[in-house]
């Protein structure tokens, strides 16, 4: 699989020119298939060079290169993929997707409703989804809370 094509070098901004953006988009996301790593791409040199947001060991924004991408492999000996199925999105919503996935419901549903507003497509329905993870969680609290009581 090729892991940048023609298109995404024309969608993906230069380095350092999304740099003052509050909430960059995220243009798109290789992974390793037999691992945690991700690299999602903001910005390329157009060359070899790609500014963007790892989550690996840690979480962190940071420069990598598409010739260590293509180079690199998995445990398994599986090489890094592009995901084809990638939507670009919002930075702050796939750290928001990435809380979530670290298993804390309520700040992870903050997170998304935060993004959210930032990227202007917050609606009533993120509203009433966010209200019914919140009773959710308040309910587990309750039974935890009523079984240290017992």
């Amino acid at each position: 699989m090729k892991l940048l094509t023609k298109e995404l070098r024309k969608k993906l901004p230069p380095l350092y020119s999304v740099e003052n953006e509050k909430d960059p988009l995220v243009i798109c996301k290789f992974f390793t298939p037999d691992s945690n790593w991700t690299w999602y791409a903001l910005e390329f040199d157009g060359k070899d060079t790609f500014f963007g947001w790892v989550v690996g060991f840690e979480k962190e924004l940071g420069y990598f290169s598409l010739t260590e991408l293509e180079g690199v492999k998995g445990p398994l000996g599986l090489p890094i993929e592009r995901d084809l199925y990638f939507e670009p999105c919002r930075l702050s919503e796939m750290k928001a997707y990435h809380e979530k996935l670290e298993g804390d419901p309520l700040e992870a549903q903050l997170s998304v409703l935060k993004a959210k507003k930032i990227a202007g497509t917050l609606s009533q329905d993120d509203l009433k989804h966010a209200g019914a993870v919140l009773a959710e969680a308040v309910g587990e609290l309750k039974d935890k809370m009523n079984d240290l009581a017992k």
